[in-house]
């Protein structure tokens, strides 16, 4: 193998390319989304996922009309050094989710931090029966009297296990109710998931965060995160073509 593509819900294009091939694969791959795409009439646009230091991969994506439609940022941290270690502020307790008994609490608190996205809402609802999904590193804060106050999901894709060399463990989505802010409770409860991660195996935590969120680089910074790199989102309209 030399390379391969995929095309994640009909119209996101991610792809790897042996670096003795770089330059050749990626056109023929570009060019086979947009034929997918056109002959099976259900988007009328592409996207591709592009790391800002790729200037190559870029340079193919603008020679074809395509435009950064979005950029994240990929933070990371390595877990084989000193934790942060916060406890809660007086009157939370950190502990993992009570499964569905808590679930539509947390798809609400998500829903006040991120907005009431119907599609991400699903996503969020099947990961609990997805086979990557351990409860033992799905978190929540809640106060003395069981009042959800915050979340942070954390987790180990299940072929990262097989890896020797790198596991990679996320922590997010990490939200707090607006009531209970400015307490510390968002570091805590990460810096407990950083923990559990690396308990779990782990060697690396990695999130990602909009580019131009200032207050969430700042956050993270604050716990040992550094940006790993930043990721821009090419899209092109294929209508016409």
């Amino acid at each position: 193998m030399i390379g391969f593509a995929l095309l994640w819900q009909g119209k996101y294009l991610g792809l790897l390319v042996d670096p003795r091939w770089r330059g050749e694969l990626e056109p023929r791959a570009l060019a086979c989304a947009e034929r997918q795409l056109i002959d099976a009439g259900q988007h009328d646009r592409l996207v591709v996922l592009c790391r800002d230091d790729d200037r190559l991969m870029a340079r193919f994506c603008e020679e074809r009309g395509f435009v950064i439609d979005d950029e994240e940022l990929r933070m990371g941290r390595r877990l084989n050094g000193p934790l942060p270690i916060t406890s809660p502020p007086p009157g939370f307790v950190i502990r993992p989710m009570q499964g569905a008994a808590e679930l539509e609490a947390w798809l609400d608190l998500y829903a006040e931090a991120f907005g009431r996205r119907v599609a991400k809402l699903r996503h969020w609802r099947a990961m609990r029966a997805d086979a990557d999904h351990n409860p033992a590193l799905d978190l929540v804060a809640v106060t003395d009297s069981g009042r959800l106050a915050g979340i942070c999901y954390c987790s180990i894709a299940a072929f990262e296990m097989t890896v020797d060399s790198v596991i990679d463990g996320r922590t997010e989505p990490i939200a707090v109710g607006r009531e209970f802010q400015r307490q510390g409770l968002g570091h805590a409860l990460v810096s407990t998931g950083l923990t559990s991660l690396r308990a779990h195996g782990a060697r690396i935590a990695s999130l990602t965060s909009e580019a131009d969120n200032v207050a969430a680089y700042r956050f993270y910074a604050t716990l040992g995160y550094d940006v790993l790199y930043r990721a821009r989102w090419y899209g092109r309209s294929l209508a016409g073509d």
